[in-house]
Order: C-alpha cells, then structure tokens, then sequence
C-alpha cells in the first residue's frame, strides 16, 4: 500500500489507492495504515498517490472525499495523484476539486517532478 522515501531531504510518501471505495463503505484498516506510515512524522508529508486501477462507486464518493481531505489536513503537506486512465483523472479531478486543486497526472515521474518543482 505505502513505502517512503526522502526527496530533497523530506520524506514522501508513495501511496497507492489499493482500496476500493464500495457502497459498503471505506475500509477503516486502509486509513490505519496510512496513519502508521505518516502519523509520527515532525511535518507533514508530501504524498503522491497512484490512482491506477482505483475505483471508487459513486454511493460513497463524497465520504471518500472527506476521508482523504481529513488525511491531508492531519499529515499531508503537498500531495499529487496519477493514473493512466483519463477518465480515472476526470472522475478525480471532479471529485477532489471541491475542495482543493487535485494535482492530478498521468505518471509517476510527472506527479514527481510536481513536488521536486514545488521545493519539496
């Protein structure tokens, strides 16, 4: 699910949206591990997260969204999202765009070069 790795001096973690968000609802044990990588962190930590092969059912849509946007105000500083799909990057750009710029990409390394540009 998650590895981290320092760029430029910071630790970036590198997650990938295994979890699929179903009607039945959000899997609490993906967002404790999340928790666990991040949680004891001095500053918040920069995130990319690969959305490849990420689904989310349109029934909990915005719980997904308000589970990732409490993540990213507890422990994330910059955060920027890729996957192949072009509809997975429409479907999140609608879906995170309600509250911030979702920072979305097609690759890794460009989702990378994101944060290296940013100063992180």
């Amino acid at each position: 699910l998650a590895e981290a790795f320092a760029q430029r001096g910071r630790l970036v973690a590198a997650l990938g949206a295994v979890l699929e968000a179903r009607a039945a609802g959000i899997d609490d044990q993906d967002v404790a591990r999340v928790e666990e990588l991040v949680a004891g962190q001095s500053r918040p930590v920069d995130v990319i997260v690969n959305y490849d092969g990420f689904r989310v059912d349109e029934e909990v849509e915005e719980d997904y969204a308000r589970m990732v946007e409490d993540l990213e105000r507890r422990f994330y500083g910059a955060v920027t999202r890729y996957s192949g799909s072009a509809f997975t990057r429409m479907k999140l750009g609608r879906t995170f765009r309600r509250s911030r710029a979702p920072h979305l990409f097609e690759t890794a390394e460009d989702a990378q070069a994101f944060l290296a540009g940013r100063g992180a």
